[in-house]
């Protein structure tokens, strides 16, 4: 296997003179033709020798491997055909894991209220870090905004909402709403605050009852889950069921 990842390192590095280059895609397409394509056409045939010499066992491990690669050869050098068709499929392996790394996150939801406003926050996240952006600077400067957030959301995407942050810029702050004395960590509470009332109405879910969320304060959804809790039928509640939303 030591000569395979040999024999591919040529292509990555193909595909690295592109980006550095700027090539287009037209471009890119026939640089691997004329550099990768004849690496890749002698790959087949070092992949099968194994089979022919009997030295790989077909229903092995390892014999498995290499006849998946064979089936699926004409779709692994799609790029030698299609332009701007990628080398892997890296970017889909990673957009899997953030959906995995969600899913375990969402065991922790105690209403189905609580797992919808976590969806929400999940694709906010994940498109920021697809834009190159920071997703905490960007949550943060829709606490510090929610009311222009809330009369023009469309505004304040992650992909436009700095061209609107600019823009009130040097607007005058109304009293009490001073960018130098907001708090992250106070906004976050502020979040969790409205969120746990809003599972507050969710009467129908039996693991969010009214009468654990009856005392709810800053204090607590700011974190205090341990030493402030509630027994309601017999089961300890904590007061903030979905605080793992705003992470």
């Amino acid at each position: 296997m030591t000569y395979l990842l040999e024999a591919l390192k040529p292509v990555y590095q193909v595909d690295a003179e592109a980006k550095q280059q700027d090539l287009s895609a037209h471009q890119r397409l026939h640089s691997h033709q004329k550099r990768s394509g004849p690496v890749m056409a002698e790959l087949p045939r070092w992949l099968q020798s194994p089979f022919d010499q009997k030295k790989v066992e077909p229903n092995g491990s390892l014999g498995l491997a290499i006849t998946y690669l064979l089936r699926h050869w004409e779709k692994l050098t799609l790029y030698l055909r299609v332009s701007a068709a990628p080398l892997d499929n890296k970017l889909c392996e990673r957009a899997l894991k953030t959906a995995i790394l969600h899913r375990k996150n969402a065991s922790f939801y105690k209403s189905p209220n609580g797992a919808r406003v976590g969806d929400l926050c999940m694709s906010l996240i994940y498109t920021c870090e697809l834009g190159g952006l920071n997703p905490f600077d960007y949550l943060t400067e829709l606490h510090r905004h929610a009311d222009r957030l809330a009369a023009s959301p469309r505004q304040w995407m992650p992909w436009n909402y700095r061209q609107a942050r600019d823009g009130i810029a040097t607007a005058p702050i109304a009293a009490g709403r001073s960018s130098a004395s907001f708090s992250p960590r106070a906004a976050s509470a502020k979040i969790k605050i409205k969120i746990l009332h809003a599972c507050r109405k969710d009467t129908a879910n039996p693991h969010c009852p009214q009468e654990a969320m009856t005392h709810v304060t800053p204090h607590r959804a700011m974190g205090a889950r341990k030493s402030h809790s509630h027994l309601v039928g017999g089961k300890k509640l904590y007061p903030e069921p979905v605080v793992a939303i705003s992470r």
